[in-house]
């Protein structure tokens, strides 16, 4: 259930599924045993490391695709307004980036405010901004937004799921493999909306930071979903007939061979 399985609920599900199949899994199914690891798209990179730890670094290696450097509030703030950016002039991008800062900075504050209280935090936020919003909707040609379905909106942002997403640290497991020799792959497209570039310098940074080798290539004209694509948008996915780029496949293949050679 994704609004209240949290990344660590996740983690324990990847670190379960890696211990049977070393255990038991190959023989059940008459598999050649090999080196395991994990392959995570998105916010399955997160959980990839986060397993990690959970196995004491036992996997071989993780490939991380277009995954999160950055705190989970700071990375949707910046995926609203990249996605957004192709549809609106720039000062309503901004304005609306300036309000979800503060409405995901009061969900993504576990330590201080409970469900109910970050519920009226919001709220209150929506009260305060609905004729300044609706005045940028006005401008802009975009239709009003009635109060009440700002209101009714809030609940998505603070079940566990959301809340533990917004709060969640990526540097912190992504640190512990990197100081413990974790064999790791990260690959991005440069036509990315939903998780821009700025996460995987985040990534590369963090291993030459301690002086540890960095594997990663950021393959031009890809999108989320490692698509060939002509802008990246959301809406181009379902409409473009490449499934996964064989050119990133066919990297992943050759990274994975040389691997399984070391």
């Amino acid at each position: 259930n994704n609004e209240i399985a949290t990344i660590n609920d996740l983690a324990d599900d990847a670190a379960a599924a890696f211990n049977f199949l070393k255990n038991e899994g190959f023989d059940k199914f008459g598999l050649k045993k090999t080196k395991l690891g994990y392959i995570g798209h998105s916010e399955g990179g997160l959980t990839a490391p986060a397993a990690t730890v959970k196995l004491n670094y036992e996997n071989d290696f993780n490939i991380l695709l277009a995954t999160m450097g950055k705190k989970g509030k700071d990375l949707l703030v910046d995926q609203h307004y990249d996605l957004t950016k192709h549809q609106m002039p720039e000062e309503a991008c901004d304005y609306f980036k300036k309000l979800n800062t503060k409405i995901f900075d009061i969900a993504a504050n576990i330590e201080n405010f409970d469900d109910e209280t970050a519920k009226e935090k919001i709220n209150d936020i929506y009260v305060n901004v609905i004729d300044e919003l609706n005045s940028i909707n006005e401008k802009f040609d975009f239709p009003p937004v009635e109060l009440q379905t700002l209101l009714d909106s809030t609940s998505s942002l603070i079940n566990i799921w959301m809340r533990d997403f917004l709060h969640y640290e990526p540097s912190i497991n992504l640190n512990l493999c990197i100081d413990n020799n974790v064999n790791t792959l990260t690959l991005i497209g440069d036509k990315d909306l939903q998780v821009s570039i700025d996460n995987y310098n985040i990534i590369k940074q963090s291993f030459e930071s301690k002086n540890k080798p960095f594997q990663g290539k950021i393959f031009k004209d890809l999108n989320h979903l490692f698509q060939q694509c002509e802008t990246g948008i959301v809406e181009e996915y379902g409409i473009i007939e490449e499934t996964f780029n064989p050119e990133a496949l066919e990297y992943i293949s050759n990274w994975l061979l040389s691997s399984s050679k070391k």
